[in-house]
């Protein structure tokens, strides 16, 4: 198998930890627009296990396969930082992360790996993207979208 670690660059939340499923426990009702997730950001300050006890998405099992040690690139919120450390600690042995300060910063580091497996449908450019599918970003045209892990799987096997 292609050691794709340095090939491939990846989102955390969205792409392999899902913290929309406890946001719309907690508030009781669906999120369904990127935008209504970014208007709860102070629930992770308010709740910082959330970030922590957040369950992996379906892509989660396909990136312990095929990477030993996947660079995670993530806009984060300074105080998400250290729980997300810990939620990564808990699912990876091995990984890279590199944390920014805006979408903007976090963008230029994706110019410099052939491909990006992203949920955020804000990109400016999706050519080299393999777009984690989402409610929020299905008006979105990537090079490669992906529903399911299998669909992952197989792109990533013919790498």
């Amino acid at each position: 198998m292609k050691n794709l670690d340095n090939i491939i660059a990846i989102d955390i939340d969205g792409v392999v930890r899902d913290l929309y499923s406890p946001l719309s426990k907690y508030l009781g009702k669906k999120i369904f627009t990127y935008e209504q997730g970014a208007l709860v950001f102070n629930l992770f300050k308010e709740n910082p296990d959330f970030i922590v006890e957040a369950k992996p998405t379906i892509f989660y099992s396909v990136i312990k396969k095929y990477f030993k040690c996947p660079t995670f690139i993530s806009y984060q919120k300074r105080y998400w930082r250290p729980g997300t450390r810990r939620w990564l600690n808990k699912y990876f042995k091995n990984y890279n992360v590199i944390f920014t300060y805006s979408s903007e910063e976090k963008y230029k580091y994706y110019n410099k790996f052939k491909f990006i497996i992203e949920d955020n449908p804000n990109l400016k450019d999706f050519s080299n993207v393999i777009l984690a599918d989402a409610c929020y970003n299905r008006h979105i045209k990537p090079m490669l979208r992906v529903t399911t892990a299998i669909e992952l799987s197989n792109f990533l096997k013919n790498l």
